[in-house]
């Protein structure tokens, strides 16, 4: 019987090794969430505004490593859901206020297709690293923009709030996202294929 994609990973290690990528991985998404904001907290320029800009590629590029080498459903549900959970329970939500909360759910779901896409298509089908890139980040844009509207559409999130929330949950995916793609591309090919023609 052919393995479950979800137990595939793009490289065979030991159970060391693979303990390693996890808590690093992990270490890497609490700096992102838990420990960059509290360090621009307060910061009035550009960067300490739009955080969303250094931590967003950071948990993108989580996202997929965790896609190709993360065994079975718990590891990489942990990662889906990790990031907006820790800047939910720091208050952590940003210039949206509390109606970024609603949107959650939505950033659970867009996560997963991201990840889990990945592991799917790259990991379990071999497709294009490239061409999977730009399926995944396309439907994630499409949930998380989609759902939006939805909040927009029904009043649920006010107008005004909308306005000033809608590039977070378009234009701004898309580069997060793009740039999540590109460093993680940039991380394997330097470290997890060393002398392998990839991808």
């Amino acid at each position: 019987m052919e393995k479950n994609f979800l137990d595939k990973r793009l490289n065979n290690v030991g159970a060391r090794a693979e303990l390693v990528e996890v808590a690093a991985i992990f270490a890497v998404l609490l700096a992102a969430c838990l420990v960059l904001p509290i360090l621009l907290y307060g910061n009035t320029g550009f960067l300490g505004q739009n955080n969303q800009f250094i931590a967003g590629p950071i948990v993108n590029c989580a996202l997929i490593l965790a896609a190709l080498n993360f065994r079975g459903v718990t590891k990489n549900v942990g990662v889906i859901c990790m990031p907006s959970a820790l800047a939910v329970s720091v208050g952590f939500i940003g210039f949206m206020g509390v109606y970024a909360m609603y949107m959650i759910p939505a950033i659970w779901l867009g996560n997963a297709v991201l990840c889990l896409g990945f592991k799917y298509l790259h990991v379990h089908k071999k497709i294009n690293f490239a061409v999977v890139a730009a399926v995944v980040i396309t439907l994630k844009i499409a949930i998380i923009f989609g759902i939006f509207n939805i909040f927009a559409a029904t009043g649920a999130i006010p107008a005004g709030a909308a306005s000033a929330m809608a590039l977070g949950f378009s234009l701004y995916q898309l580069i997060t996202a793009s740039a999540g793609c590109l460093l993680a591309f940039g991380i394997v090919k330097l470290f997890y294929r060393r002398g392998n023609q990839w991808p």
